[in-house]
Order: structure tokens, then sequence, then C-alpha cells
């Protein structure tokens, strides 16, 4: 079976970087925020540099739902309540800017205007939906209350939005990164600050944007006001037409649908990173899902992404400490990043270039709301501070690393030390130091993605140890074995 569906585009491929350079702007990630903030710098006249630890479009860009839309769940009701109404109505006119400047740029990536619903499906819940089309509709969204949603199966009412979009992303970010003058690609970032340092070169740039999903830079504090979290995602080949429109419940379990051509597109089943348990029953449920509303005749495609959840429901976009004008950041999309990027990206610009922007303050990564964001932040980092202890009680790595079936990874003994160890389809073991790299905690296996994960702050790393997602920037040590 494949994995994402976007990553079957055929788009233009860069060197790695090999030798220092100097720029106006560094920006360190290839996602939709770094290459749509290059690609704004390099129209304003600046000289960039753009860098990717991967490929273009690769990573969390490339794993996306790709739905471009204001409609982010239920969330205007939560803004409105948590912030005010006027940061309800700020958040969604930046968001619709974003449809709207996707909407001029993306004339390539297969871009269609469509309705978007987030339902309920029992009646219990319509409160929330009747409660967020009044929120939205205040903060200038295009919203209503709608009771007929075209899905084959009931619902107890949705709020719609009307115009919103969806897109093929990694068309969209080739189109944008042709063009750019200067692209390193497998180019992997360890240090920012006066200069970007990375394995094959140093790069010498006024401002820096640290676009990498998750700020590997500690000194942001990020990793303390935002946590990580996977999501799933299946791609079926369905008799008949797929629903019209995109579609996001707002009840549990979540479920995000959409139609991909003539396929059908199921997303769903999010959780912290690191603590998902069996990770396939994620796939197995929303395979059963679909199967349960649609007539199901093959899955061609699943992948899964991560998403950083902030404390307040808020992205982090702007400077990366009170202290520092030249080194910006971007963070906290809560899986609604082809908008919220896209947001980030045009306001880093303005930040670069000295700009005014209406929407800094508000997604000022220096704000500070004790009163909205305060409960949540003692919560999340207790649970942090919980799983740095629980998990190495609870994996004490008791077994010997020989005892592992193929496919299987856990922690485990080899020669009397606790590693992670994994042993693959044909039987080689691979064994890596069991503790995160980022801040000491223990990584916990990802049976469906093959892939070790920490379930303190997301970062998440191959059964060899290289890095795939940080905020640690450093592999996990090998351990060798004797087979």
């Amino acid at each position: 079976m494949k994995g994402s569906i976007w990553l079957d585009a055929q788009g233009p491929s860069f060197p790695r970087l090999d030798g220092d350079v100097t720029a106006d702007v560094a920006v360190v990630g290839a996602g939709i925020v770094g290459v749509t903030a290059a690609r704004l710098l390099h129209e304003a006249g600046a000289r960039v540099v753009l860098i990717d630890a991967n490929r273009v479009g690769h990573g969390v860009t490339g794993h996306t739902t790709a739905k471009v839309s204001s409609q982010h769940g239920l969330i205007y009701a939560q803004l409105r309540d948590q912030h005010g109404p006027e940061a309800a109505a700020a958040y969604g006119s930046a968001n619709e800017a974003a449809l709207d400047w996707i909407a001029e740029r993306a004339v390539d990536a297969d871009f269609r205007r469509r309705a978007s619903y987030a339902y309920v499906t029992s009646e219990a819940d319509r409160d929330q939906v009747v409660d967020e089309a009044r929120a939205a509709a205040s903060a200038g969204l295009p919203a209503t209350l709608v009771d007929d949603v075209p899905l084959p199966f009931a619902t107890a009412g949705a709020v719609r939005f009307a115009d919103q979009a969806e897109f093929h992303p990694l068309k969209h970010l080739h189109g944008l990164v042709r063009g750019l003058p200067e692209v390193y690609e497998h180019t992997h970032a360890v240090q920012v600050g006066e200069f970007v340092r990375t394995p094959g070169g140093t790069i010498a740039a006024e401002h820096t944007i640290v676009a990498t999903h998750f700020p590997f830079p500690d000194r942001s504090l990020a990793f303390a006001r935002a946590h990580p979290q996977r999501s799933y995602a299946i791609v079926c080949r369905i008799a008949g037409e797929p629903p019209d429109g995109m579609f996001i419940s707002g009840d549990s379990p979540t479920r995000s649908i959409r139609a991909v051509g003539d396929l059908l597109l199921v997303g769903g089943e999010g959780h912290r990173t690191g603590t998902g348990g069996d990770t396939e029953e994620r796939y197995a449920a929303l395979e059963t899902f679909a199967r349960e509303h649609w007539d199901v005749r093959s899955v061609e495609h699943r992948w899964s992404s991560q998403d950083v959840v902030t404390v307040d429901q808020l992205p982090l976009i702007g400077r990366m400490t009170p202290f520092e004008d030249h080194v910006l950041m971007a963070t906290g999309f809560a899986k609604w990043g082809m908008t919220g990027g896209t947001v980030a990206a045009r306001l880093l610009t303005d930040l670069v270039l000295g700009r005014e922007n209406p929407y800094a303050d508000l997604f000022d990564p220096n704000r500070l709301n004790l009163r909205v964001s305060g409960p949540k932040l003692l919560r999340d980092n207790a649970v942090t501070g919980v799983r740095f202890v629980g998990d190495r009680v609870k994996h004490p790595g008791r077994r010997d690393i020989e005892s592992l079936a193929p496919g299987e990874g856990d922690i485990v003994r080899l020669n009397g030390e606790k590693v992670a160890g994994y042993r693959d389809e044909d039987g080689g073991l691979h064994a890596v130091s069991p503790i995160c790299t980022h801040l000491g905690c223990q990584v916990n296996f990802n049976r469906a993605e093959r892939s070790w994960d920490c379930p303190c702050h997301g970062s998440r790393y191959t059964v060899d140890g290289d890095v795939l997602h940080g905020p640690a920037v450093h592999r996990l040590e090998i351990k060798p074995t004797s087979t």
C-alpha cells in the first residue's frame, strides 16, 4: 500500500548545501510556511536561502488532508469565550485572507472551491453547532447552521462555511519554489542564531525564519507551551461518487472527510505523540468507518502526520524570544496548516520587511495570558513529567532483544543494557538508545510507522535512530548488535 497520495507528485530537486553562503534571510524548513515565506521575500527583493532536512514539502505539508479553509472544527465559539469576539474575528479574517491568497497562487494545484461542514452526530451535541454557527457568523465568517448535510449517515446538524477550498499541497509548493535561486535539500540545521549551522556549511543571514513545524531551538520554549499530536488518513477507492464537500466531525471520534478526485479520504484517530498504543488499530478504525458508510473497493493510500497544538488554541508566529528580532518562528496550527501556515508566512514576511501586520499581536509567540492558558499549561507539563518517570517504570526493558518477533519493537535488553530494539521483517536486529536526545524522555515504539516516538515533546526517530521529527536535532545513539 502506498503512503501519502500527495507525495506521488513529481517536483524539482535541489542539491545539498556544501559550503558557506550569505543571505538576507535564511529560511529553515521547506513546508508551506517556509516555501511561502521564501517566495514572498524573494518577490520583495530579498536574497533568500531556503533549506530543508528532507525534500521540499515531504514533511508535514506532504501528509495533510489539504483542506484550505477558515473553518477549523468548532473553534470560533472557543476563541470567543477564551479570547473575546475581536480575537475570534481576527483569527477568521487572517485565515480567510490566506485562503484568498492561495486561490490566486495555486493555479496548477488542483484548487477547487468547496463548501465545508463541521457536523455532530448526536442530538445531545447539537447545541455546540448552534453556538458555533452564531460565533462564526458574528466573527464575519461565511457560516450558516444547516440540517441537511450531504453525507451517507445521519447527523444532528452542522455549521456550513461557503466558498472554502481543497487542493494538492505538493503541486502548490512546487509552483512556489520554482524560480527561487537558492534552495538546498537534505540540509539539516542544528543551530540558529547569528548563523544557521548545518553539517555541510554555514548560512550567515540578517534574519532567520525557523519553519520546521516544531521549533528545535529550546530557547523558544515552544515545547512547554504546545504539544504534538499524531493523526491518520486513508484514501479509498469506492463505488459511486465521494461526498460533495469537506467535512469534519465536532464530536468524538474525530472524522475528517473529503474527495481526492474520485477517491475518498478519511482522516482522524488523533492522539498525543508517543501515547497511541497499537497504532495499526488507528488505521483499522478509519477503514471500518469508511466501510460502514461507503462501498469501499480498496484502500489505496495511508499515512499519518504530526501537528502541534498550543495551550491557548492560537498559533505562535513571530519573534522566537523577546530579546532577538532577527530569529522568527511559526508553529501551532492545530491540524489546519494550509491556511494557518500561509497566515504565518505572510506575517513573518511583514516582520522581516518592517511592515505592519494586523495579526502580529494576536499570534505573538511571547504573549502571556495566564487566565486562558495557565491551567492547560500546568496540565500539559504535568503530563510530560509523568511520562518522563512513568515510561521508565512501565517499560523497564526486561526482555532480551533476541525475543523480538519480526516487525516488533520494544524497550529490551542488549548485553545487559536497556535499548530500543526492533527486529525487521528479514530478521535483522536494530538497537538504539531509548533516551530522546531532546530532553531525555524515553521513546515508545510506533508499530504502524516503524518509528520511535517521544511522548514528551514529540520527537520521532527511525528504527536506526535518524531524526524524523523535531524538536530533537541529534540522532539516537546506535547500539551494536551481535546479529
